[in-house]
């Protein structure tokens, strides 16, 4: 590959998915501002990937095989690698959008920003485990209220588990970071991100901790798949299988069951331990964690001991910590754990997948008696989701992409490059 530096490199991190990965390379290939480099982190341990990326015959795009044993070292080499001014990660079930790259390079040149971040669309195929949003169009509403964002508020926005709704939702794949930015992390961190963790959610507090600007794009620039075999929809149904392939075993967390909130705790507390001289005001909201992670655990699939020894914990440590919500929290988690054993013999008999069914009938029920107007929505703060029954053609997320436009003013009346920056 030639020596060259690019405005922006595009970091895809792959496990090997070759059909998707496929599908992420083209879509940074359609677009329409062309001064970027493709990096394709892979942990796969067969050539498949190495093959598609040769088959591409592009010298902008280079393959990286990842050896490491650590499960997010995808996302970390290709970083120390990149050429560009500006990085992109982009998974690779996601679909950058034609413009992408344009709407980029047109707010880091009129602002100057380390991070600029913007928008995003989902699409939910036919497999998606919730059945009300199979084969959808999902819509963040997005107003063109394009501004900076102040990075020490965001940081302890993160710790406190507080989001918008109508705030950025930082993305990866909506997200571009100065090299710079990533350097000064390396410098100080070693990586981008903590790659021994159990998902990514280390990136956000590391490098947002070393920019000094940050930049909001209220505009989709990308596609992001909730697909069936996404990691993020995924987490829930193949919790009992995840768990027996990777060990969660928390250093900072004041609790033990492997939910998704506890992951992203554990990359937070690790990260603040790690830079406490930049996360000294930042606090840690435990009472707003618990809140979550009770829900969560609730409706966590695992083996019998594994539960009992979760819930275990969970009593043990609230009754320890000194929470202003103790006795709130306490009633909640017994409450919860009432109905525990109904929620498990239900996932035995298979009688969960019979509740979604009922429920999704009910939902499509009320849908057809009260028709939505998606004009009005995409104005607002809540996500929904658009059916795409009508659009035989959309069978993909590829698909979607190249006729997103024509769809979201069919039934918004909004063109998708009406508001830009």
């Amino acid at each position: 590959m030639k020596n060259f530096s690019p405005r922006f490199s595009i970091l895809i991190p792959t496990t090997g998915r070759a059909d998707i990965v496929v599908m992420a390379i083209e879509s940074v290939l359609r677009q329409t501002y062309k001064d970027f480099e493709i990096l394709v982190g892979d942990s796969s341990k067969e050539h498949i990937i190495s093959e598609i990326v040769k088959n591409f015959q592009d010298e902008r795009i280079e393959h990286m095989p990842v050896s490491d044993a650590q499960p997010f070292f995808t996302f970390d080499l290709p970083a120390k690698a990149a050429r560009g001014e500006y990085l992109l990660w982009l998974d690779d079930d996601n679909y950058l959008m034609p413009s992408a790259l344009e709407l980029f390079d047109d707010a880091i040149k009129k602002t100057h920003a380390e991070i600029v971040t913007a928008n995003h669309f989902y699409f939910y195929d036919q497999k998606h485990p919730r059945l009300t949003m199979r084969n959808s169009l999902g819509i963040v509403p997005y107003t063109g209220n394009n501004r900076f964002i102040n990075l020490k508020d965001f940081i302890k926005d993160l710790y406190s588990f507080k989001r918008s709704n109508a705030g950025p939702r930082f993305h990866t794949s909506a997200t571009i970071f100065s090299r710079a930015v990533a350097e000064r992390a390396i410098q100080r961190v070693g990586a981008v991100l903590l790659t021994d963790m159990p998902n990514v959610h280390s990136h956000q507090p590391i490098l947002f901790s070393f920019a000094s600007s940050c930049f909001y794009i209220d505009h989709p620039v990308v596609l992001i798949g909730r697909l069936s075999i996404s990691m993020s929809q995924s987490w829930s149904t193949s919790a009992r299988t995840r768990f027996k392939k990777i060990l969660f075993q928390p250093k900072f967390s004041p609790v033990i069951a492997y939910t998704r909130i506890n992951g992203v705790a554990e990359n937070y507390l690790r990260v603040k331990n790690l830079l406490p001289d930049l996360f000294h005001n930042v606090l840690f909201d435990y009472e707003a964690f618990f809140q979550i992670y009770i829900k969560e655990l609730f409706y966590l699939d695992t083996d019998i001991i594994t539960l009992i020894k979760n819930w275990k914990n969970l009593f043990s440590t609230l009754r320890k910590l000194p929470l202003k919500s103790k006795r709130e929290l306490l009633a909640k988690a017994q409450r919860s754990l009432l109905f525990i054993p109904f929620i498990f013999l239900s996932r035995r008999l298979a009688l969960n997948h019979i509740w979604r069914r009922v429920h999704a009938i009910s939902v499509r029920s009320k849908q057809k008696k009260n028709p939505t107007s998606y004009a009005a929505l995409i104005r607002g703060k809540r996500e929904f989701e658009i059916p795409l029954k009508a659009y035989s053609k959309v069978n993909s997320i590829a698909a979607l992409a190249i006729h997103l436009p024509e769809i979201l003013e069919k039934e918004t009346g909004i063109h998708i490059d009406e508001i830009s920056i």
